[in-house]
């Protein structure tokens, strides 16, 4: 990862994914539906502790800066997503273009930080 930490990790391609899906965040513009750039996994090791494994380029949490590879996702719009499935997660993150989405996360640093973003379609 660079200073940033806006790219791949490739320890977490070592970590090994479980077998939940893995997301790329975006849905296309025809669906109407957009996210935020968040590629999210769980790992073998980590139960059901929901990580950020990639970030877009150009998509909303990228250009954010507010978002860092090995964040942990703990909360969408104030729901809990520690009980939620992998696939129930994308799907609270992912809502009509245009609408902002609120993300809580443990920063990979240290400490909460919590994010307003707005969806948007992949590609815009």
């Amino acid at each position: 990862v660079g200073a940033t930490g806006y790219s791949n990790n490739a320890s977490n391609v070592d970590r090994g994914f479980s077998t939940v899906n893995v997301d790329r965040g975006f849905s296309t513009a025809a669906e109407g539906v957009g996210g935020v750039g968040l590629r999210l996994a769980r790992y073998q090791d980590s139960g059901n502790t929901t990580y950020v494994c990639e970030i877009v380029p150009n998509s909303p949490a990228f250009e954010s800066r507010q978002v860092s590879i090995n964040d942990i996702v703990t909360h969408v719009d104030n729901q809990d997503v520690l009980p939620m499935s992998l696939n129930n997660v994308n799907a609270a993150i992912r809502g009509p273009v245009g609408s902002n989405v609120v993300i809580t996360m443990t920063a990979a640093a240290g400490g909460t930080k919590t994010v307003t973003l707005s969806r948007r379609a992949y590609g815009t």
